[in-house]
Parts: structure tokens; C-alpha cells; sequence
């Protein structure tokens, strides 16, 4: 599969369980085009983290639901682009 562009997202925290980033849009994230996210904290303590893929950033992130991504680009095509890359670490 061939992308042309980034996909924006966000992460919007239902609930706070660290108590640590708060609540509402925590995150702001892109995934490129190989299906790897690259992601900045919105909390006082920045930092910017690479994800293999948004999987991966949703299993350590997401808290069982607690907190979403969201995509701020209309794109649905974002699973598959993450099956994409994961087939080429098999």
C-alpha cells in the first residue's frame, strides 16, 4: 500500500487514572505514512514518543477505554495501513 500524506490524531482522556496528563485532548500524534506514530504530550511534563504503530500507542495509552484516539483527518484506512507494517515485522 502506497499513502501520500501523514494522518493526524489526538488523544482525548475520558478519565485521569495516573493522575498525571488530566482530562480532554492530552496528545496530539501523527501517523506516517509507513504506519508509525510519532506523539507529544499536551501536559506541563512534554515529551515525544515514537510507536511502532497505533495499536501498539492505543495498548499503552488507552487505559481500557479511558482514553481514544481520534482522528483529526478523514481517512479510514488507518487499521489497515497499521496490518500493512505489521506484516513487514513478521
Amino acid at each position: 500500500m502506497k499513502y501520500d500524506l501523514p494522518r493526524r490524531f489526538h488523544l482525548d482522556r475520558r478519565e485521569d487514572v495516573s493522575g498525571s496528563s488530566g482530562t480532554g485532548t492530552v496528545a496530539q500524534g501523527v501517523q506516517f505514512t509507513n504506519g508509525q506514530c510519532a506523539m507529544t504530550w499536551l501536559t506541563p511534563y512534554t515529551s515525544v514518543c515514537v510507536y511502532h504503530s497505533i495499536d501498539v500507542l492505543e495498548r499503552i495509552h488507552g487505559h481500557d477505554g479511558r482514553t481514544l484516539v481520534v482522528w483529526d483527518d478523514d481517512r479510514p484506512d488507518a487499521k489497515e495501513v497499521t496490518k500493512e507494517v505489521e506484516k513487514n515485522y513478521d
